[in-house]
């Protein structure tokens, strides 16, 4: 091996280290945010487990005077109601995002309200329920949707520019 070849050999270790390090970062960064955006997520819709499991129990109590379901509805329409209050779509990102805005919407929809109101527990139930199971399903598979918002920063992708970029230069130096 000649000078030249060594020093092509240590610039492209050197260069591929620091990228490399930028990526597993970045990709660790990702995960931990998108890991905490999802705890909140969970403990901001608790409620809705709350609501969901109100409407499944009230076919089974016996006397229905004692325990007012309508009022115990409203009180978790109102506690989701006030985990919502410092919402901010822009920090959620993907399949998260939307989640959170259907969740939104529904506790801000007017026929909410009207359901708790009437104690219409069969549309709550079941609107509940889609909420339920798109979040569990984003719990359930987690790491193809966290794969996905690697793939879409912008850093990883300058990152594998810049490697394409070196590989093609030095390429070129070495044959040359």
């Amino acid at each position: 091996m000649d000078f030249v070849e060594v020093m092509v050999n240590v610039l492209m270790g050197i260069c591929s280290g620091v990228i490399s390090s930028v990526i597993v970062s970045v990709c660790f960064y990702v995960i931990t945010l998108e890991q905490n955006h999802l705890d909140e997520a969970k403990n901001m819709s608790y409620p809705l487990y709350s609501m969901l499991a109100v409407s499944l129990v009230s076919d089974m109590i016996v006397d229905k005077s004692k325990i007012d379901i309508g009022e115990r509805l409203r009180l978790d329409l109102d506690e989701i109601n006030n985990n919502f209050s410092q919402y901010e779509p822009w920090r959620y990102n993907g399949r998260l995002k939307m989640i959170m805005e259907k969740i939104y919407a529904f506790i801000t929809d007017g026929r909410t309200h009207q359901a708790v109101a009437g104690k219409d527990l069969q549309s709550i139930v079941k609107e509940v329920t889609e909420l339920k199971v798109l979040l569990e399903d984003y719990e359930k598979n987690f790491a193809k949707y966290c794969f996905f918002d690697i793939l879409n920063n912008i850093v990883i992708k300058i990152a594998c520019i810049i490697v394409l970029v070196l590989i093609i230069i030095f390429l070129a130096i070495i044959i040359f």
